[in-house]
């Protein structure tokens, strides 16, 4: 959960440029929370990932998230969580209802993978996911005017309908226009990977 995030991302998109304020890019050693402004130019791009970090009983459930690779290993990672008050504990009742706010976190990959992989020691995979660099544009483009339709219509978190999958899920229409939008394996999306790989998105082998 986002409870240490304070600003909305905002992101400014001319021709083939993004520029994004409010990109989280914070020192967890010094536990400072640092948000930058940084341009990314879409010609640049050359991959799309997936990381899943799985969690929850038997690893049942993940949280899943997008990296965007652009060239001299620059990464974009974007993170749709929920976003808790300063102060507000997390519940369980409320993620499941309509009662935290939906965010969309932009960040640095050294921000998301030292806070996964060194804080909060979980396992985290990463799988390149087959699209074109013309798919892989237009999902960022996508997700960026989504990401900027909450500063003025914000929406609300749920784990069942409006999560970290469901929300990414459009991505995959990009491909197969007759992708399913609701199934269990997007809910329970421990393995994700292996429902991603029978609909040609991935190899995992």
């Amino acid at each position: 959960l986002a409870k240490m995030t304070k600003y909305l991302p905002e992101i400014n998109i001319e021709w083939n440029q993004l520029h994004i304020k409010n990109m989280r890019d914070m020192n967890h050693i010094e536990q400072i929370e640092k948000y930058i402004t940084k341009d990314f130019n879409l010609n640049n791009l050359i991959e799309l990932n997936l990381i899943s970090v799985p969690f929850w009983y038997k690893n049942m459930l993940s949280h899943v998230m997008l990296e965007y690779v652009f060239q001299d290993d620059i990464s974009l990672v974007l993170s749709i969580e929920a976003r808790r008050k300063p102060g507000e504990k997390f519940l369980v009742s409320k993620w499941l209802c309509f009662w935290y706010g939906l965010i969309y976190i932009w960040w640095t990959a050294h921000d998301l993978i030292w806070l996964r992989k060194d804080i909060r020691k979980n396992k985290v995979f990463t799988y390149k996911l087959k699209l074109t660099q013309e798919q892989i544009q237009k999902s960022l483009l996508f997700f960026a005017q989504r990401s900027n339709n909450l500063i003025s219509k914000p929406k609300y978190y749920n784990s069942l309908f409006s999560n970290c999958t469901t929300n990414l899920w459009d991505v995959f229409h990009l491909k197969i226009s007759d992708v399913p939008k609701r199934n269990y394996q997007v809910i329970l999306n421990g393995n994700i990977n292996i429902y991603l790989e029978k609909l040609g998105y991935i190899d995992t082998h």
